[in-house]
């Protein structure tokens, strides 16, 4: 016969082969853990398995249950140190053939063994008879237990009549059954001769069976009473014992009274009266801690650090193995303090960040650092409350972990479960998350080897105590946050170059400021002021200084009533100084200044403004004079050239004629520099004005190029212009200008281009604002332009070099003249160029004709007056434009000078109603799907040169383009086409 002996105890294990091998027939393997006693099942087919109750990596009713789903065959004997009844009705529940305990039942399995051998090899049989064996024993202990039990009643009651002793144990069997405490009857031999229903319920057997087993084999577990049990100790002196107990059995702390029962003189026994105070004593015992933890986080002050002391308490306290409190830094949640782990544990549990298999952070989708580990779990708030593991609270417990080992992970609620507080033997762990403001900011970990340390009402008062944790946390951050920004404040006071004084302003019956104290300045006040601190703090103004102003007692007056900060810039007449001060209020009824001398600065900058007056002065006389004498030049001019040509008609030898010729082409070079200036001047002075009228743009081009094809053609160089079909038949701008500009970049490339070509360009662009722009691009493949004159090629009085000055002539007035020109048609000139490559001048002019209709103020009026436009631009100018037309339209321009303060304006307690901002400035693109994602209601308006055209993702975030610079016909529109968050 086959027999699997699987034990972890060597001890029992060899004892037990040894018994068995002693018979002959028999063949025995053996297995020390569960994963090798079911390996053995597959490989050596016994017929037999005896198998531990306990063992590592599941236990003996792992095992029978895989034998009973695939060999039913195999008769199963369980062995178990711990003979409870509650184990015993779960393994023959499970199928077990027979339940025995080691200390006392050990030569029973042999002899099970040794009877199966005896009888068919049918399976049936061989159990049929084991059990009889088994049973004809168990009947014999039986009835000499009976003989031993009467014995006992008797001597109870020797002058009584055995019925009446039976009557009498009847009365006794319903007073015990009305008791909710245990109640048990024990002979002098520890010996139960009865309990009442509340014990056999606790055991979960019937009261019969408890008859005749002695207390600390059957209850316990042991072989021999415990050092401090009661019974034992009311032997010795006969007396009555009550003392508190705790039952690793029973799991549970009870309160023990056993009062010893006499046959006269002679103890014959006792009863026990146990009551389950388990509950009452952890809720002491945590209440206790709790109270003593709220102690510590309530008197700690200064450096004293109180998470040390509350871990020291929760390990002496609790007897807990392990504890740890882990607290947040800088994404990972190591332990802050902790009493009981290994060193190899918090080599590799300290951290929880999950890293790849290059060692970089592992991150969740919402960019957070993904955390491992059932630790991990808890302070991310990922937990299921609907799982027994977790509690509504967000936090983890359980009372045996070792199962968990076995569970698919289909199955586990845990989080990439690292296992190695199981691997280190803990089978209780409790893992409470610790808050601060709805936030989890850390946790308190509780480990023990020991099985049930927790209920769910302990759970709860840690969770408590987590929460007293995370508040003097705060207070503690808060508090340190105060010590902080004071030392700053005091720093700052005593280093800072600029005064500052801290004031409280005093007011009349009526309510009215009237006068106002000193109560703090720092140094550089006094050297600033020549006044002491000692001889102001706690004085008023008017009692130092008697002629101070009303003014400013009224206007220090609101900044300390109304909270409304000033900026002032002031000279002291007392002192002689001039002062730059900044008045606010940092609570109601105080001001405080912080100021400058500036008197120095205010010195340079009458200087600069005298300067800088009498520049503009002499600019104004010097374009003035320009002006007169491009105006005196062109009579006389005028005269020359006219006269010239008359002469041409004349009579004249070819040499008179060439003569003649000369002096008119110079008096036209003469002119168009006189034009020049005179257009240069005009411009300084703003006396150019633009005449939009519609034109063939076509027909100038042509034009254009027939001016001055006959100077191409004497050089050899191909002119040509060609206007794009893109291009609308008619135009709206200055044709007379921006034909004087075209002339002027097409006479400057035929001027730098010895052979080849010069080409001008004419494209059309649809922007977004709905308007259109006219591109224009003169191309030649001339001498280029180097890089350094590239930089000042548009100021003017400027040329390449002395060299094209003698060469070709010019004042270097003419790409100075077409940039101003372009940019009062509302556009932009560009260049392009590499020496000995060629150029490229472009610029754009804008279509008037296109613009969207235009719509009155008055009519944006009734949807958008008393709204709020956020208004974003780093130009002055477009922010002055944004207040005036908005204002005209009854709305609010908030302006907004950095994209944080634009989500200010959108996320404050009024929000704006509309974003009005500049999409040519940096970074927007970057935030824009932030802003229309956080308030999806508010309508955007982007203005723009389009200098670079937004990609189709930009223009999905706005509801309307226009143009730049600002103007009422397409902001009102655009306003009107729009409605209001």
């Amino acid at each position: 016969m086959k027999v699997l002996v699987a034990d972890d105890s060597q001890p029992i294990r060899k004892r037990l082969v040894e018994r068995l091998l002693s018979q002959p027939g028999i063949e025995v393997a053996e297995a020390v853990d569960t994963p090798g006693a079911l390996q053995r099942i597959e490989i050596f087919r016994p017929d037999v398995a005896v198998l531990d109750i306990r063992m590592p990596g599941g236990g003996g009713i792992k095992v029978l249950e895989t034998i009973r789903a695939s060999h039913p065959d195999i008769t199963v004997i369980i062995m178990t140190n711990y003979p409870y009844a509650q184990y015993r009705r779960k393994c023959l529940d499970a199928g077990a053939d027979f339940f025995f305990d080691k200390s006392t039942e050990f030569e029973k399995v042999p002899a099970i063994v040794q009877e199966l051998m005896t009888v068919s090899p049918d399976v049936l049989a061989r159990r049929t008879a084991a059990a009889q064996l088994v049973e004809s024993k168990e009947a014999s202990e039986k009835a000499e237990q009976r003989r031993s039990d009467l014995s006992l009643l008797s001597s109870l009651g020797s002058d009584e009549k055995p019925s009446d002793l039976m009557a009498a144990h009847a009365m006794w069997e319903k007073t015990f059954d009305a008791i909710p405490d245990l109640v048990a009857l024990f002979d002098a031999e520890h010996r139960i001769i009865r309990v009442n229903r509340a014990m056999a319920d606790l055991l979960n057997v019937p009261a019969a069976e408890l008859t005749g087993k002695k207390c600390f084999e059957y209850i316990h577990g042991t072989t021999c009473p415990a050092a401090d049990c009661p019974h034992e100790a009311m032997l010795r002196d006969g007396q009555e014992h009550r003392r508190e107990m705790f039952s690793e059995s029973l799991d549970g702390w009870f309160h023990v009274s056993v009062s010893p029962i006499y046959n006269k003189t002679t103890l014959v026994g006792a009863i026990h009266i146990a009551r389950d105070v388990t509950a009452v004593r952890q809720a002491r015992l945590y209440g206790e801690i709790q109270h003593d933890i709220l102690q510590v986080l309530n008197t700690f002050r200064g450096d004293q650090e109180p998470v040390s002391r509350v871990l020291e308490l929760l390990k002496e306290k609790t007897g807990f193995d392990a504890v740890g409190i882990r607290l947040e830094n800088g994404g990972d949640f190591p332990y802050f303090v902790q009493n009981g782990f290994s060193g190899d544990f918090l080599l590799t549990e300290n951290t929880l960040i999950d890293r790849s298999v290059d060692g970089g952070v592992c991150r969740n989708e919402d960019g957070s650092v993904r955390l491992e580990c059932t630790c991990g779990l808890v302070l991310s708030g990922q937990t299921d409350p609907s799982s027994p593991l977790f509690t509504p609270g967000g936090s983890f417990w359980i009372n045996d972990s070792f199962p968990l080992l076995d569970l698919p992970s289909s199955q586990d609620p845990r989080n990439h479960p690292r296992n190695n507080c199981i691997h280190q033997g803990y089978a209780s762990v409790a893992l409470i998350p610790i808050r601060n403001a709805n936030k989890i900011i850390g946790l308190i970990q509780l480990n023990d080897r020991r099985r049930k340390r927790f209920t769910l009402d302990i759970i709860e008062r840690l969770e408590a105590i987590a929460s007293h944790i995370g508040e003097a946390l705060a207070r503690r951050q808060a508090e340190e946050s105060v010590r902080e920004n004071e030392m700053r404040y005091h720093q700052l006071f005593e280093s800072m170059q600029s005064g500052f004084a801290l004031h409280e302003i005093i007011c009349d019956e009526r309510g009215i400021p009237c006068d106002y104290r000193f109560l703090e300045v720092n140094p550089a006040f006094e050297k600033l002021t020549g006044l002491k601190a000692a001889d102001m703090i706690g004085k008023t103004v008017k009692e130092i200084m008697p002629e101070t102003e009303p003014v400013w007692i009224e206007t220090y007056g609101k900044v300390a009533l109304t909270g409304v900060p000033v900026q002032i810039d002031d000279f002291s007449g007392e002192l002689g100084r001039h002062y730059s001060v900044s008045a606010y209020s940092p609570r109601k009824g105080q001001f405080a200044t912080v100021f400058a001398d500036i008197t120095a600065q205010k010195a340079a900058e009458e200087t600069v403004i005298r300067a800088r007056d009498t520049a503009e002065a002499a600019s104004l006389e010097k374009t003035q004079f320009l002006a007169n004498m491009s105006h005196e030049l062109r009579t006389p001019l005028n005269a020359i050239i006219g006269f010239s040509e008359l002469l041409q008609f004349s009579e004249l030898d070819e040499e008179q004629r060439d003569q003649i010729e000369t002096i008119g082409a110079s008096g036209n070079v003469m002119l168009a520099l006189v034009s020049d200036l005179l257009d240069i001047s005009r411009i300084e002075l703003g006396k150019i004005e633009i005449k939009n009228e519609a034109f063939d743009i076509r027909k100038t081009v042509s034009e254009t190029i027939a001016l001055l094809s006959q100077q191409a053609g004497k050089k050899g160089v191909e002119l040509t212009g060609t206007v794009e079909e893109s291009v609308p038949e008619k135009i709206t701008s200055d044709p007379a200008r921006l034909q004087q500009v075209l002339v002027n970049l097409l006479n400057n490339s035929l001027k730098f281009t010895e052979k080849g070509f010069v080409r001008l360009t004419v494209r059309s662009r649809a922007l977004p604002s709905g308007s259109r722009r006219i591109e224009f691009a003169v191309e030649d493949s001339g001498e280029g332009i180097s890089a350094v004159f590239m930089k000042r090629i548009f100021e003017p009085f400027q040329q390449g070099d002395n060299s094209n000055t003698r060469k070709h002539g010019g004042a270097g007035l003419g790409l100075a003249i077409s940039k101003d020109l372009v940019k009062l048609m509302g556009g932009d000139i560009r260049v392009e160029s590499r020496q000995g490559e060629g150029s490229c001048f472009s610029f754009f002019v804008q279509d008037h004709i296109s613009v969207k209709n235009a719509v009155a103020a008055g009519e944006v009026r009734k949807q958008w007056s008393g709204r709020c436009i956020c208004v974003w631009s780093d130009d002055p100018a477009d922010m002055r434009a944004a207040e005036h037309l908005l204002e005209r339209c009854g709305a609010f321009p908030r302006y907004a000078e950095t994209l944080d303060a634009i989500y200010e304006k959108l996320t404050c307690e009024v929000p704006a109603d509309a974003v009005l901002c500049n999409l040519d400035l940096p970074d927007l693109a970057e935030r824009l799907a932030e802003f229309r994602k956080l308030r999806p209601d508010v309508p955007w308006i982007a203005f723009s040169n389009w200098a670079h055209p937004p990609d189709e993702q930009t223009k999905n975030c706005f509801a309307e383009f226009i143009d730049r610079p600002l103007k009422a016909d397409p902001l009102y529109g655009a306003l009107a086409r729009i409605h209001p968050r």
